[in-house]
């Protein structure tokens, strides 16, 4: 049962939603199978032990709700199905009540449809309260705006009265706003993901939304945020929009919910990312300003957490500009803010980084030899780090074996897609050329490692070709 559908919804509830789903599946209005009551009732009970699997196996799971009976697993299976049912829905709910000023809007629109004239016009002002405390001209603003214009203009209608009502007019332009806001989050979404994915997508409409900016009846700080990004993706080339962009985030991002400010850091940290891989390297700055700001606003966590992505590619940031110390202190501060099952490999394998880049081989390897590969990204990353050790210390075996084991070990996972594999798997290939080259072949050698298509780490074997031109093989003792 572990892997059931009911299994795996059940183990995303935290406490206080295992309570209320109690309540939810005891409701007579939700369910009336007394059967269901004592299933969940057991299994709330093992939840809080993580759901142990020999509770979970069917027979006991039936015992438990039918003691006296011969087992039947079509019985079971039916009563697994219902109770599936019931948390979809309670789940259904739960983020309904959750949604805003939603459910104020159908209670509402049943106001206006049964001439509730008093409930209508309390629960309108209730509702309108609840909106003005939420976030000003954010998406959701202009969406639930845009709810409670369109049920005035209903319920204007519904009086059959003949005059001019604001109601029909604030419903437009706030329905305008809405969409132009989503589009424009829309469109910069395709932008951005056009050039890590194929095939590209179609931005339609692209040349008219940016037409309609220009002559918006209205000022949204929002809406011009995401103009500016707009602008930063499809014309990389002139800086100002970038510029504009960055500073638009800073005086804006109170306009943002969490989920969406997150989205637009990320855009931009992608953006800079593309310009430095494209040798603009004065970006590798800005990357990291708009880094340390997203996480000092922890606008980049997720869950409460960090993301070890994020964590390393600041780490990788921070020692291509030479910014040590501050690295270091970056690694002990955020480390501790990471998922907790992830946390001390992430700690060694980044700290190894650091000391590799230090050329303090022997604390990169110590810390090396604590990373327990809770992902197989630190187990390549472990290894690639080891074979540059061993290659720049001249230690031949060490070298050699852990090669042969490398390669072995890409060969055997059948998992791992060939665009993972290849680029490691070449790397091996050339990093054998590179030590057992003689003066004549390296020329050749230099020209086979530019024009392989799939290699990671490429500066690096042409960093170390160069210095085997430059300079005969020396023994480091």
């Amino acid at each position: 049962m572990r892997n059931s559908k009911l299994i795996q919804i059940l183990q995303t509830f935290d406490g206080k939603q295992r309570r209320a789903f109690e309540d939810f599946v005891a409701s007579p209005f939700f369910n009336k199978q007394v059967e269901l009551v004592q299933y969940y009732g057991y299994l709330k009970k093992i939840a809080a032990k993580g759901f142990p699997t020999n509770k979970l196996a069917r027979k006991e799971l039936f015992l438990q709700i039918w003691p006296h009976q011969a087992y039947d697993e079509k019985q079971l299976n039916y009563l697994s199905s219902q109770l599936l049912k019931l948390a979809e829905r309670f789940i259904g709910i739960s983020k309904f009540e959750q949604a805003g000023i939603l459910p104020d809007c159908y209670q509402l629109q049943y106001c206006i449809d049964h001439r509730l004239e008093k409930h209508y016009q309390y629960g309108m002002k209730a509702a309108a309260k609840k909106v003005e405390h939420g976030k000003k001209d954010s998406e959701q603003y202009f969406y639930q705006q845009y709810l409670l214009a369109d049920l005035r203009e209903k319920h204007f209608s519904s009086l059959k009265q003949r005059r001019y009502d604001e109601g029909l007019q604030e419903a437009a332009d706030y329905l305008d706003q809405y969409y132009l806001f989503k589009k424009l989050y829309h469109l910069c979404a395709m932008l951005d993901r056009q050039n890590v994915v194929t095939p590209s997508y179609a931005p339609h409409f692209m040349n008219e939304i940016q037409a309609m900016l220009h002559q918006l009846p209205f000022d949204s700080p929002a809406i011009r945020t995401l103009e500016q990004l707009l602008l930063s993706l499809k014309h990389p080339s002139k800086a100002d929009h970038f510029t504009q962009l960055r500073e638009y985030l800073r005086q804006y991002s109170d306009h943002f919910s969490a989920a969406m400010l997150r989205d637009l850091y990320f855009s931009i940290i992608n953006f800079c990312i593309r310009k430095i891989r494209y040798g603009e390297k004065a970006y590798a700055t800005a990357l990291m300003s708009i880094y340390q700001e997203g996480i000092q606003k922890e606008v980049l966590f997720e869950d409460g957490y960090l993301s070890p992505w994020t964590f390393k590619n600041l780490v990788k940031l921070g020692i291509g500009l030479k910014e040590y110390n501050w690295t270091e202190s970056f690694i002990a501060d955020y480390a501790p803010k990471l998922p907790p099952h992830m946390q001390q490999d992430a700690l060694h394998f980044n700290l190894a980084d650091l000391y590799y880049a230090l050329q303090d081989y022997p604390k990169a390897q110590l810390h090396l030899r604590q990373v327990e590969f809770s992902d197989v990204q630190y187990s390549f990353g472990a290894k690639l780090t080891l074979i540059k050790i061993y290659f720049e210390t001249d230690q031949e075996e060490a070298l050699q074996s852990l090669l042969s084991s490398f390669k072995i070990f890409l060969q055997r996972k059948k998992l791992i897609t060939k665009d993972v594999k290849m680029p490691y798997l070449n790397f091996i290939q050339l990093v054998h050329k590179l030590y057992k080259a003689n003066v004549e072949q390296l020329n050749s050698l230099q020209a086979e490692i530019q024009k392989t298509e799939m290699l990671t780490a490429r500066s690096w074997l042409l960093q170390q070709l160069q210095q085997r031109i430059d300079r005969p093989k020396t023994s480091y003792n």
